[in-house]
C-alpha cells in the first residue's frame, strides 16, 4: 500500500511538472490597483536562464502624479514547480527617477515563487508566495 501511495506521489508530481508551459517569451499582468496608482508588470523569459523585468507605476490617472518605468534584469532557475529568480540589483533603472521612499537597494535579490499553469490555456500562468500572499497572473504576449 505504501509503495502503490509513493508512486502516485511521483507519478503526480512527474505530470505536474510536465504541464508547465515553455516560459520563454513575453508574460505581462494585468494592471494593479493600489488606491488610486495603477501598476503594471512584465516579465520578459529571453531563454532558459535569463530574464528582464518591466514594472512601470502610474498615479497620474487621477492626479497630479508621476509615471515611472522601472527595469531590471537576472536570471532565473526552474525546480519542479518552483521559479527561483535572482535579480542584477546593479542593472535597476528608473525613469524619470525612482518613486520616493522605493530603494531597490532594500529589495532581496533572490524570491522563491512558486508557478501554477493554468488549467484552461497554457497561455496564463500564477506566480504565488510561499505563504500564498503575492500572488501574480501573468499573460503570454504574442
Amino acid at each position: 500500500m505504501k509503495q502503490n501511495t509513493l508512486a502516485i506521489i511521483f507519478l503526480l508530481s512527474a505530470m505536474h511538472i510536465f504541464a508547465l508551459p515553455n516560459l520563454i517569451g513575453r508574460w505581462q499582468a494585468a494592471p494593479i490597483w493600489d488606491g488610486l496608482e495603477r501598476t503594471e508588470l512584465e516579465l520578459n523569459f529571453r531563454d532558459t536562464v535569463n530574464f528582464d523585468t518591466k514594472v512601470v507605476v502610474d498615479n497620474t490617472e487621477f492626479s497630479e502624479g508621476t509615471r515611472t518605468t522601472m527595469t531590471m534584469r537576472g536570471t532565473y532557475q526552474l525546480q519542479d514547480s518552483l521559479c527561483i529568480f535572482t535579480a542584477d540589483l546593479s542593472s535597476f533603472t528608473a525613469m524619470p527617477a525612482p518613486l520616493p521612499g522605493r530603494d531597490v537597494r532594500d529589495l532581496d535579490s533572490v524570491a522563491s515563487l512558486i508557478i501554477l499553469p493554468s488549467r484552461n490555456s497554457e497561455d496564463v500562468i500564477a506566480f504565488v508566495d510561499h505563504l500564498g500572499r503575492e500572488v501574480f497572473v501573468l499573460y503570454r504576449q504574442k
